[in-house]
């Protein structure tokens, strides 16, 4: 058996002296300890970097699904210049029942329309009042309006002030045929003069069909072809009083 190579003492001391004995066990040492730990951290570097390109690449994949088709949302705007339309949820809480929030949407805007006062636009209160009110109270409706009526906004108002209506509560009936709903709101009128401003009552009777929950279900399937029967809305009874000092719910 051959014996391992083994250098002399005058070999050894010979290269301590030209110093290549401490470049051969420097990267002897670099080959075998620290070699290793770079190319370890860079494995880890380039997994890192792996894992997070695909958990943005899922994402962002996610946020692309359902992949359907989306219905048009058609917004008729006679003035695209001064007049920007703004679409904003109805409900708040995703949980909330559908109907209740689109019933008390009805109430709020009938009370604005009927309230409130901008001569500008009048014309589309008025009308908004003849399509959402049966007969008895849209003719109370108009008598009220009229300018030989005192108390007509148009008498009251004219065309330099105005009256705006912030709702402040709706609360709704359903034990009763039909629905009755109270409507707190503050009324704010604008004149020359300054702002003064007043607490009210509403009491309304309306009619309500709302969506069926077959509808509904379908809806949040994500069924193809999903149509939504348009609610029908109407007020059989109208009456407004303001609150008295202190009475302010």
């Amino acid at each position: 058996m051959t014996e391992p190579y083994q250098p002399d003492n005058e070999e050894i001391a010979t290269r301590i002296r030209e110093g290549t004995y401490f470049e051969e066990a420097r990267r002897w040492y670099d080959v075998v300890y620290l070699n290793p730990i770079s190319e370890r951290y860079f494995f880890v570097v380039v997994v890192v970097l792996g894992v997070l390109i695909f958990l943005f690449s899922f994402s962002g994949l996610m946020g692309l699904m359902p992949l359907k088709p989306r219905e048009p949302f058609v917004y008729p705007n006679e003035n695209m210049v001064d007049l920007l339309p703004r679409i904003e949820r109805l409900r708040e809480d995703a949980d909330a029942d559908v109907n209740k929030v689109i019933s008390e949407y009805y109430l709020a805007q009938y009370v604005r329309m009927r309230e409130g006062y901008y001569e500008p636009e009048f014309t589309k209160h008025r009308r908004f009042m003849q399509n959402y009110s049966d007969n008895a109270v849209y003719n109370e409706y108009n008598r009220m309006i009229q300018p030989s009526n005192p108390r007509s906004p148009v008498r009251q108002y004219g065309k330099h002030n105005m009256r705006n209506i912030d709702i402040r509560q709706i609360q709704v009936n359903r034990a009763v045929e039909p629905d009755e709903a109270v409507v707190n709101f503050t009324a704010e009128v604008i004149t020359a003069q300054g702002i003064e401003k007043s607490n009210w009552t509403a009491r309304v009777k309306f009619f309500y069909s709302g969506i069926s929950q077959q509808e509904l279900d379908a809806a949040a399937n994500g069924g193809e072809d999903t149509r939504l029967t348009m609610p029908e809305f109407q007020v059989v009874g109208y009456n407004v009083q303001e609150q008295m000092a202190g009475t302010a719910q």
